[in-house]
This record gives C-alpha cells, structure tokens and sequence, in this order.
C-alpha cells in the first residue's frame, strides 16, 4: 500500500508540474504576441472552410431546409440525358412531382427540347457549371466563366435563369460560395443523412432502402439522370414516390421548400 500510495502521488506530481508549465507558456506566447503585434490563437479548433462545420449557422450552403410543411425536395445531377431524363420526368408527370435539375449545360446545349420539357412541365432548372468541372481548385476567374456559360446556355436552351447552384462533387470552399452569391446564386449540397449513391449503382432496393429510411422533413435527396446507366435510378422512382407520399411528404422544388421554409 505505501508503494502505491507514493506512486499515486509521483502521477499527481507531476501533472500538476506539466500543467503548471503549459500555463506558463502560453502566458509568455500571448505576452510575445501580443508586443510584436503578431495575432495568436492558443486552444482555439481551426475549422476549414471546406467542411460543413465551418458553415454552420449560415445560409450560403444549403443542405437541409427546415419548412412548415412536411417536403422533400428531389433533385437530379448532370442532366439532361435523352435516355433517362424522359423516362424520370414519366414517372414525376404520373405522379403530379416536380423536381430540380441540375444541369451540365453542354449537355442542355444538345439537348433543348428536353430542357424546354423540363420548363412546361414545371420543374426547377439549376445550373450545374458547364463542363462538370470540378472547381474547389479553380480561380474565381474560372469559376465566373463557368457560372456564366452555363447560366447563358440554359437560358437559352430553356428560357430561365437558374438561381441555384450546385457545385460538381459537392465540392466548395469560401471562393465558391463568395463568388457564387456575387452572381446572385444559392448555393445547393443535398441532406448528409440523403446519401443514395445511385451514381454507384448499388442495386435498385438499395437505393431505395438508403431513401426511404432515412427520409425527413427539409431533406434535399440528391440522384443522377446521366453519367451513366442510371436504369436503377428510373427503378427506384415510383417506390421512393410512394413511400415518401405515404409518409406524408409533399414532393416539391428546392426553390419551392425554401419559399416555405421557417
């Protein structure tokens, strides 16, 4: 017992010496700093811009939309494709949904009719860049030349001006939003708890699965009408319609949700 009581008491020893120590330089770095005017953090988490927790609490990034009503919004990347779109915009016709594209305008540039389908029909058209170019690297220069080719493409491909944005990947930093919000854009991620992964083609009950199960009010559900074989995709549709309508969800736009948003 005398053994462990002293060696208790050499632990104790020493870490009130350690802490005794740390307290003592991080007083003489704040006093160093602050007499050569050098701005210090000591204990402060730095959070990067990249993450989601930087973003928190604002509303340039959205990812989840907090509405009166129960919504959801569907939403469809890198559209349009003559294969798949018609056959989603089918099944959403059917079932009286309206969805937000986001579109990569080369592809809406071939494909007016579509996207003046789109328009009629009354979804959301969003911009998606140009070339589906990945742009948490770029310039602002190149980020405005793509916001700006896709934006006048659209227009002219389907008569609107997108206002939302959603960057290729999801990927954004404080240049992408700064830039995007000058040019008068919302910018769009999709739920964290919404992961699909249709692009994957994980199986057509997998998709479903990954939606239905963690379906929630404000949720931004993100799919893929190109970019692959996206018959999964089409599959999974009207039983994720119909699961989210049993569940009491209204099936609306992005836009739309954040009309009704709190």
């Amino acid at each position: 017992m005398i053994i462990l009581d002293n060696f208790f008491g050499g632990i104790f020893v020493r870490v009130f010496f350690v802490k005794r120590v740390t307290l003592v330089l991080t007083a003489a770095i704040l006093i160093l700093g602050a007499a050569l005017s050098i701005p210090v953090t000591v204990g402060v988490k730095q959070v990067s811009p990249e993450t989601r927790e930087y973003w928190n609490g604002s509303k340039d990034i959205i990812w989840h939309i907090s509405t009166k009503e129960k919504m959801i919004a569907l939403t469809f990347d890198d559209g349009p494709s003559p294969t798949f779109t018609p056959q989603i915009l089918d099944i959403l016709k059917k079932n009286k949904v309206k969805g937000t594209f986001f579109m990569i305008a080369r592809e809406a540039e071939k494909y007016p009719d579509i996207v003046r389908r789109l328009v009629s029909e009354g979804h959301e058209i969003a911009n998606h860049t140009y070339n589906h170019k990945y742009l948490h690297n770029s310039t602002e220069a190149d980020l405005k030349k793509e916001l700006t080719l896709a934006e006048e493409t659209i227009i002219k491909a389907g008569g609107v001006k997108p206002k939302l944005f959603r960057p290729p990947g999801g990927y954004y930093n404080e240049m992408i939003v700064k830039v995007s919000k000058e040019m008068g854009y919302r910018v769009i991620i999709w739920s964290w708890e919404q992961q699909s992964r249709d692009w994957a083609n994980p199986g057509t009950p997998t998709i479903i699965r990954r939606v239905l199960e963690d379906a929630s009010s404000g949720n931004i559900i993100v799919f893929h009408d190109r970019g692959g074989n996206r018959v999964q995709t089409v599959q999974a549709m009207q039983p994720i319609i119909d699961g989210l309508k049993q569940n009491g969800f209204k099936l609306v736009t992005v836009s739309e949700m954040l009309r009704n948003s709190e």
